[in-house]
């Protein structure tokens, strides 16, 4: 159980999720964002994902609005025609997602990009530097910052919390649903 001082979302959503992330983290840390293969396979999988999330997307948005799903789904085509990668399948999310969820998979998932966008960086393969239109999109970190700041406002142990928690291992469910459909 958490500790008194620990009494928070920001706090439990990452204890909760920790095996998801890591799980997700993994298999596409297994792939070789300097190879035109594996990095359309993170492309198409992380398009299909987006893509996913864009249509669950609640109303209103939270920090994560439409129009930034979009611009990702928007480079992420780029990138995969400049690689002339895999078709990124349909990948069904079950149903709406919490907002405070949904911040937390984007926004984190925009720091997780820009963390890896040094390992693409290191590609010497021309057509791995030209799809580059989703390594430069921004980082969000302020609206990542903010949302971490939100969280921290909002107890952790109450019917509210459970829901966003939950939905936020749902999100992490959908991106390695998308990466199992692109490799198989």
């Amino acid at each position: 159980m958490l500790d008194q001082a620990a009494r928070n979302l920001r706090h439990r959503i990452r204890l909760d999720t920790q095996s998801d992330h890591d799980r997700l983290d993994a298999r596409f840390g297994a792939l070789d964002l300097t190879l035109p293969g594996d990095l359309g396979v993170f492309f198409a999988a992380h398009r299909a994902a987006f893509a996913a999330l864009e249509r669950a997307l609640p109303e209103p948005a939270g920090r994560a609005s439409r129009s930034m799903i979009a611009e990702m789904v928007s480079a992420l085509d780029a990138d995969l025609a400049v690689l002339d990668g895999p078709a990124p399948p349909e990948v069904a999310p079950a149903t709406r997602f919490a907002r405070e969820a949904v911040d937390h998979i984007i926004l984190g998932s925009r720091l997780g990009t820009a963390m890896l966008r040094g390992i693409w960086a290191e590609a010497s393969d021309p057509r791995v530097r030209s799809a580059c239109a989703y390594f430069t999109l921004p980082s969000y970190a302020d609206a990542w910052k903010a949302h971490c700041a939100d969280l921290k406002l909002v107890p952790a142990d109450d019917a509210t919390s459970d829901q966003i928690v939950a939905d936020a291992i749902r999100l992490f469910a959908v991106f390695e649903r998308a990466l199992d459909a692109v490799e198989h």
